[in-house]
């Protein structure tokens, strides 16, 4: 369990308006807070299709850079469907994936407030075994997530690192094998992670599948683990993010995808954040999450489109990749009645 003041020291530091990062790494429970000239760790921020280049940090000064604003508008159930109908037959010429996602927002009377701090504090103490995080900078504004996905952990010593092809989801608990749309969706990012590191020169070993859990849902997963040069980290980030399990493949067809069907910008969604501590990186994507203000919230959740893809299922596996996060907002909306 977290401090008792935890609740408190967030909607503090949110109230502050300074930048600031609170985050728990995957089956631990310190919590570590940083603020804007904290030099023991850095954690940093790289947004959708960003590269390390383009990493926001909390100790740069921000206030002349473009502000990412909280989107408005919910993504409606039929435009959903339409969308998926076209990236579906994209993905079907190309025999190919995209990772299509909505959004789902809603904003407060003036009467009203969400808790954040206590939002945080029940989001960190359900998913144990996720990077669980809370951050602000001006640029980026607030996000609240607790994500599955690691992106990169490497030693800038050893050179050792590891990373994960997480694709395929269902609810839990099925005692079925895993059918032939998701073990696909899996390979999509398991054969491009591989393929990008070869292209480095660098040689990777993979796991067998296996299923992780994430709350209601679980997820294949496959572990990636080699040894490169130790200034290498900069090269690997670049080259395999966004991987086909937030973007898809081939990138620059569901890039396109993307640009063309989604409605709304993705901000953080689909990056990753990076925390460094002496010479160990790591990089977890930034997704299971919420972008918030004052007055506004807005929650993020996609899936993998194939040619095998059926539009309401899709639709129905975003509506559990969100629905335990926006249950624990409105659990702790308060106010107007």
């Amino acid at each position: 369990m977290l401090p008792a003041d935890t609740e408190l020291h967030i909607n503090l530091l949110l109230e502050g308006g300074e930048p600031f990062a609170v985050f728990i790494f995957p089956n631990e429970s310190r919590i570590h807070i940083l603020k804007k000239g904290d030099s023991a760790e850095r954690f940093e921020v790289v947004p959708w299709l960003g590269t390390y280049a383009d990493r926001i940090s909390l100790y740069a000064n921000l206030c002349n850079n473009r502000k990412m604003p909280v989107e408005k508008i919910s993504t409606g159930y039929e435009d959903y469907i339409t969308g998926v109908e076209a990236v579906i037959e994209s993905c079907r010429k190309r025999n190919g994936k995209t990772v299509y996602s909505r959004v789902i927002c809603d904003s407060l009377d003036r009467e009203e407030y969400v808790d954040w701090g206590k939002t945080a504090v029940d989001l960190f103490n359900s998913y144990s075994q996720t990077f669980r995080f809370l951050y602000y900078t001006p640029e980026t504004g607030a996000w609240l997530g607790a994500t599955p996905e690691l992106l990169l952990d490497f030693d800038c010593v050893s050179g050792d690192f590891s990373t994960v092809a997480l694709a395929g989801t269902r609810l839990a608990g099925s005692l079925t094998e895993w059918d032939e749309k998701n073990i696909c969706e899996n390979r999509y990012v398991s054969d491009y992670i591989l393929a990008e590191l070869d292209q480095l020169g660098i040689k990777a070993t993979i796991s067998p599948m296996e299923t992780v859990t994430y709350g209601k849902i679980e997820h294949l997963c496959a572990r990636i683990s080699g040894t490169a040069q130790p200034d290498d980290v900069f090269r690997i980030l670049d080259a395999i993010s966004p991987t086909p399990a937030l973007c898809g493949w081939p990138k620059a067809d569901a890039i396109s995808d993307i640009e063309r069907c989604e409605r709304h910008s993705r901000g953080c969604y689909g990056g990753y954040i990076l925390v460094t501590a002496g010479s160990r990186w790591r990089a977890y994507v930034n997704l299971r999450c919420v972008h918030f203000d004052r007055m506004s919230y807005c929650l993020f959740g996609g899936g993998g489109i194939t040619p095998l893809s059926v539009s309401e299922e899709e639709f129905e596996e975003t509506s559990n990749k969100t629905v335990q996060l926006a249950s624990l907002i409105e659990n702790n909306r308060k106010g107007k009645q």
